[in-house]
């Protein structure tokens, strides 16, 4: 955040996360291509590009660390990436095995209160 800007307000629902994940997406008739997921939240997920690529208001977006693949669209575009929902937050067909976007935000929670409790124990020592 740059000094001259006021505070962020988040207006989601459900907050996001920062993340840094490699993930592809997937355009019907194209190649999968890669992207980064910057943040996530159980409604939706910005996505970053290594190169401009035109992208379909509709795709499906994987990310591999997690065994995660749903069918998204896009809610806006910027210069940098593309801010999408998933498709159904009910996800009637999602295989048994696939994390639910509310499971990996608890992971992304989780992993922050570890953080904090290995930076605490350090600054004891």
């Amino acid at each position: 955040m740059r000094p001259s800007q006021p505070p962020f307000n988040e207006k989601r629902q459900f907050g996001r996360r920062q993340t840094l994940w490699h993930a592809w997406i997937k355009i019907k008739g194209r190649e999968r291509e890669p992207c980064v997921v910057r943040n996530f939240s159980v409604a939706g997920a910005l996505l970053e590009f290594p190169a401009a690529l035109p992208v379909a208001q509709r795709f499906r977006l994987m990310i591999d660390a997690f065994g995660f693949d749903v069918e998204c669209f896009v809610r806006h575009r910027s210069r940098t990436g593309i801010g999408v929902y998933f498709d159904d937050l009910t996800y009637p067909d999602m295989p048994a095995h696939m994390p639910r976007p509310e499971q990996i935000v608890a992971i992304l929670k989780q992993q922050a209160v570890e953080r904090v409790a290995s930076v605490a124990a350090a600054d004891q020592d």
